[in-house]
């Protein structure tokens, strides 16, 4: 690759973003923003706040990007879980750049359905609210091709970024939503009793930490190769390397998913019989709370569904069936365990135990922020664990990828600081 391809890639990145920024501000038609601003102003639902961020505030402004990414990244979610559960997408999924262009078009058309069903529940819900500006069936069907479209808009734009920037598109555009409601956070702490505010920049100091040492630590498994077991005594040791975050950020992004959408549902007051029981237990404002009756339930469902999505989710990733039968084909083995189903034994073991211990994790960087959020009533904590893995996730993904393109232009340019 040429310098100059470099930093054009760099620049199409950054004009593409700077693009996102400018059209969040172009509000939907035909709905009475004054109005529905000043609703949203008086609702302090952190399940909403928490979708609101990741749409950059657009949301709350009800502007024609107000669905944000996330429709797209629970698309992908979903693809994955039936990538799981089915065969043949399994297999799909491992059939190298062929099977990935299958899923990746598969990611596309579920987050487009999806952007197209929440985009019809919001806008019948303005239309019960009484937050159009002419009550009829055109006005809200405008509405809801306005979201979609926006959302549609931002999955293009994420390509585009994949295909001519410098890759990671879809999360760029998610960080670079949260890093756009940073300024209303730090007047929220400077708003805040001194106390708050120095309990806040400790918390998010600690949280910082724990993320980055998730993110950047690895676990060596030692592998001995073929070669090396007919060497002398000096074996020549190999190793697989397992993250210690194994799963990364998407447990927390799914159970999110869900906490979003119970938001979004009571925002609307569509949260009516059973569905007004699950959103009361996915509002994060009752936990902790002894005299909320959905406050253990609340918990214990989202360390369940944390839990249990990690197990799949690590399934897919890293598959120790898959592992050993490469291991055994190259004539590699880990020392001191036998080849075949020992070794898959083993490398379970191993998988489950980071599991565990990335959800343990998860769970403190997540849970801790809104049990202080709600015993010392600092509701800008609540957010703070979730959106601070997603924010240093993404920076560490998106470095990774400036770097591989730095390298590959170096690789190509003899003489780099012509």
């Amino acid at each position: 690759m040429k310098k100059n391809d470099f930093w054009k890639k760099i620049g199409i990145t950054i004009g593409a973003l700077l693009f996102v920024k400018v059209i969040a501000h172009v509000p939907v038609p035909g709905v009475k923003a004054d109005l529905y601003q000043m609703a949203v102003t008086q609702y302090t639902n952190p399940s909403f706040s928490l979708m609101n961020q990741l749409s950059g505030g657009a949301l709350s402004n009800m502007t024609i990007l107000g669905l944000g990414i996330s429709p797209y990244i629970s698309a992908s979610i979903i693809v994955q879980l039936l990538c799981a559960a089915s065969e043949y997408l399994g297999n799909l999924s491992r059939e190298g750049y062929y099977g990935q262009k299958k899923i990746e078009k598969l990611n596309i058309l579920f987050g487009i359905a999806s952007s197209v069903m929440i985009a019809l529940i919001a806008s019948f819900g303005l239309l019960r609210l009484g937050y159009l500006q002419k009550p009829s069936v055109f006005s809200t069907l405008l509405v809801a091709a306005s979201l979609c479209l926006g959302a549609v808009f931002l999955i293009g734009i994420g390509k585009l970024i994949d295909k001519k920037g410098i890759g990671n598109g879809i999360s760029l555009i998610l960080f670079i939503n949260i890093a756009s409601t940073l300024p209303q956070d730090v007047r929220s702490v400077m708003e805040a009793k001194e106390n708050g505010a120095v309990l806040l920049i400790i918390i998010t100091t600690i949280i910082l930490g724990i993320v980055l040492f998730m993110e950047l630590s690895k676990k060596e498994i030692r592998i001995l190769g073929s070669r090396s077991l007919q060497v002398s005594q000096d074996k020549e040791l190999s190793h697989i390397p397992i993250k210690v975050a194994i799963c990364g950020v998407m447990p927390i992004l799914f159970v999110s998913t869900f906490q979003q959408i119970g938001g979004f549902l009571k925002m609307l007051h569509l949260d009516q019989g059973v569905l007004n029981f699950i959103c009361k237990l996915f509002s994060s404002e009752s936990w902790f709370m002894s005299k909320s009756p959905y406050s253990t339930g609340g918990i214990v469902l989202y360390l369940a569904m944390l839990t249990g999505f990690a197990f799949l989710y690590a399934n897919l990733i890293f598959n120790p069936v898959n592992v050993a039968s490469i291991l055994k084909g190259r004539g590699n083995l880990i020392p001191n365990v036998r080849p075949g189903n020992d070794t898959v034994r083993f490398l379970r073991k191993e998988r489950r135990s980071m599991v565990f211990f990335d959800v343990l994790l998860l769970a403190i960087i997540s849970l801790t922020p809104i049990f202080l959020a709600n015993v010392y009533s600092l509701p800008m904590l609540r957010l703070s664990g979730t959106t601070i893995i997603i924010a240093v996730s993404v920076v560490i993904e998106t470095k990774r990828c400036v770097w591989a393109e730095f390298l590959g232009m170096r690789y190509d340019t003899k003489k780099w600081f012509d």
